[in-house]
């Protein structure tokens, strides 16, 4: 059960430092300002590019819904061990790692400029899946009990 909830309270950092990221990257494109950035230059052209609008919204604000539904997620799941959120989890965050991998084509062979930012989603994204992917693997610890009662609430007999 430790190792469950570790896992599961990785994935919460790591979709809050997901978040705070993309919503930086969603402010900077409202405001017009330019991106700080610290150690790579191509920050700036890579947010100027047309590809970081989708649908007609910034790329980073589908970041956000992501990084935000993610944190839902893996947050409910310290609540709830619930399979079906586990497989839930692994979906989103496969979608994230898909999405991230086809980005950083884009920066690196299309646009030919890396945004830090970017690559720490990108980062993020594929930490998420592989922490996914492990919680998924981890064996149920207790089947007394429904997945969808959560451990505080559960009532230990004998």
């Amino acid at each position: 059960m430790k190792t469950y909830v570790s896992l599961v309270w990785a994935a919460v950092v790591l979709s809050f430092i997901g978040l705070t990221n993309t919503f930086y990257l969603v402010q900077a494109h409202v405001s017009g300002e330019s991106l700080n950035c610290s150690f790579l230059s191509g920050c700036n052209a890579v947010a100027a590019s047309p590809y970081s609008i989708v649908l007609g919204a910034p790329l980073a604000s589908w970041g956000v819904l992501f990084y935000f539904a993610i944190f839902v997620i893996s947050a409910t799941m310290l609540m709830v061990r619930a399979r079906m959120l586990s497989h839930i989890f692994v979906l989103g965050t496969a979608i994230g790692f898909l999405a991230s991998l086809y980005f950083v084509y884009l920066q690196l062979f299309v646009i030919q400029a890396v945004c830090m930012y970017c690559m720490l989603s990108a980062i993020l994204s594929t930490i998420l899946l592989v922490v996914a992917l492990f919680i998924i693997k981890l064996p149920k610890q207790n089947t007394q009990y429904t997945d969808l009662i959560p451990p505080l609430m559960r009532r230990e007999e004998g």
